[in-house]
C-alpha cells in the first residue's frame, strides 16, 4: 500500500475505527521505505557509549522530551561522536533470548539497540491483529466466486501473511515483558537521539496501538508534541523523507494522532515543491497532485510564491539531487535502518 492511501486511511481510522483487517493492513503495508536509502550513515569513529541509570527511561512522560533526560542525552552523545556498539543479534532471533541485553544496551545509550528492541516488540504488538485478518482472508477464500484467478491471489495473499505471521511468532513466543517499555518509547530514545530513521519513523508511523488508541494516550501526547522538531531536524540533515513528510503535516493531510500541527498551505507547498525538485519522475507526479489538493482555495499569486520558497529550500538544502524515489513507502523493511 502507497502512503497516499496509508495517510488516507490512517485519518479516517482515527476519527471514524476501522475493522481489524483495515488496521493491521495499513501498519504491515505501510511502514517499510525510504529512511535507509536517505539517512546518513551515523557509524563513525570508535568512542565510550555513556551510561545511564535503567530508571532514567521510565521517568514520567512529561520528562520525555526532545534529548530531555540522561538515557536520551547519553544517546545523543553517541550519535554526535559517532560511537562504535555491538553488533546486533541475528535478524529473527527470538526476543525470550535477546531482549534483555537489548534493553540494557539501549539505556546505556546503544541507540541501534533501542531501534531494534522498538522494531522487534512491534512486531509482537501487531501479531494479534494479524492473525485476525488471516482469519479474515481465511474466510474469504471458504466463500470467494470460482473465478480461479480471485481465489489464486487470495490464496498468494494468505501465504505470505501466514509466512509473516510464523516468522513473527518464532521471534515473540514466550517473551516476558515486565521490565520492558512499549515500543514507541525505544523508538523515541533512539529518535531523541539524532538517529535519523528513527526520527522520521517515529513521526511518521509511530510504533503505538492502531487498533485502540486509548491503549497509547500518553505516546500519542509525546508524537504530537515532537513529531514536527523530529523532521524538521531531519530534513536539516539532508534526509528527504522528513522533507516530503512536512509537506504532508503542513499541508493539511490526514495523519496519524489526530492534529500535529496547525494548517499552513504556504509551508506545505514550500515543502512539497522542494521535495518535487529533487524527486524522479513517479515522485514528481505525486508532489504535484499533492501540491494540487494543499493549494485548493489559493490564488495563483500565492501558489507561485510558495512554490519559490520551495525552490529556494531545494537549493539550499539539497541542491543536486535529483532523482531520489519520493514515492517509495516510507521506511526500510524488517528494521534494516537500525543497522545505520
Amino acid at each position: 500500500m502507497n502512503k497516499n492511501k496509508f495517510r488516507a486511511l490512517a485519518g479516517i481510522t482515527f476519527v471514524l475505527g476501522a475493522g481489524i483487517a483495515a488496521m493491521y493492513v495499513q501498519r504491515e503495508h505501510s511502514t517499510p521505505g525510504d529512511g535507509k536509502r536517505e539517512a546518513t550513515s551515523t557509524a563513525g569513529a570508535a568512542a565510550t557509549p555513556s551510561t545511564a541509570p535503567d530508571s532514567a527511561a521510565t521517568l514520567p512522560v512529561a520528562t520525555m522530551k526532545l534529548r530531555g533526560n540522561e538515557a536520551s542525552r547519553a544517546l545523543y552523545t553517541n550519535v554526535r561522536t559517532g560511537a562504535t556498539f555491538p553488533p546486533l543479534p541475528p535478524d529473527n532471533a527470538p526476543l525470550r533470548a535477546v531482549a534483555e541485553t537489548l534493553h540494557k544496551q539501549a539505556l546505556a545509550g546503544n541507540y541501534r539497540a533501542s531501534c531494534r528492541l522498538s522494531y522487534e516488540l512491534d512486531r509482537c504488538q501487531v501479531l494479534p491483529n494479524k492473525r485476525k485478518y488471516i482469519g479474515e482472508l481465511e474466510k474469504q477464500l471458504a466463500a470467494a466466486s470460482a473465478d480461479p484467478q480471485a481465489k489464486a491471489k487470495l490464496q498468494t495473499s494468505l501465504n505470505s501473511e501466514q509466512k509473516s505471521a510464523d516468522g513473527d511468532s518464532e521471534v515473540c513466543d514466550g517473551l516476558v515483558k515486565s521490565d520492558l517499555m512499549k515500543p514507541w518509547q525505544y523508538l523515541f530514545l533512539a529518535a531523541q537521539a539524532g538517529h535519523l530513521p528513527s526520527m522520521v519513523r517515529f513521526a511518521s508511523t509511530p510504533p503505538m496501538d492502531m487498533e485502540n488508541f486509548a491503549n497509547d494516550l500518553d505516546g500519542w501526547t509525546v508524537y504530537k508534541q515532537n513529531s514536527i522538531a523530529l523532521l524538521e531536524q531531519a530534513m536539516d540533515r539532508g534526509n528527504t523523507t522528513a522533507l516530503t513528510e512536512l509537506g504532508w503535516f503542513y499541508g493539511g493531510l490526514p495523519v496519524m494522532g489526530g492534529v500535529v500541527v496547525e494548517r499552513d498551505r504556504v509551508k506545505g507547498i514550500q515543502f512539497t515543491q522542494a521535495a518535487l525538485r529533487l524527486s524522479d519522475p513517479a515522485g514528481r507526479a505525486q508532489m504535484e497532485k499533492r501540491i494540487a489538493s494543499i493549494s485548493r482555495g489559493m490564488t495563483p499569486a500565492e501558489v507561485l510564491e510558495a512554490k519559490t520558497l520551495g525552490d529556494d529550500l531545494y537549493t539550499k538544502k539539497f541542491p543536486g539531487r535529483s532523482n531520489v524515489d519520493t514515492a517509495a513507502p516510507l521506511h526500510a523493511a524488517a528494521g534494516e535502518d537500525c543497522k545505520e
